[in-house]
């Protein structure tokens, strides 16, 4: 939630990690109630993990595409 208060991620991209991240608690917490059988909510697992990497792939292209700033020590550049 800090990233949408500092301008870093879009509403969007913040919606979907937190999306990706109930699904996926949704699913290890009843996990346990389908020992003995297929558990009903293996799907949402698969959604949350599908979801996950879209987060994560939108923040790497984020990253890239965001200019460094002139900051820091200098150690990274050529």
């Amino acid at each position: 939630m800090s990233g949408i208060h500092t301008g870093a991620i879009a509403r969007w991209h913040a919606g979907t990690g937190l999306l990706a991240a109930t699904l996926l608690f949704v699913t290890a917490t009843t996990s346990p109630y389908g020992v003995g059988s297929v558990n009903p909510l293996a799907l949402l697992g698969l959604a949350g993990w599908l979801l996950g990497l879209v987060w994560i792939v939108a923040y790497g292209v984020l990253l890239i595409r965001t200019p460094v700033s002139g900051g820091g020590s200098g150690a990274c550049r050529p």
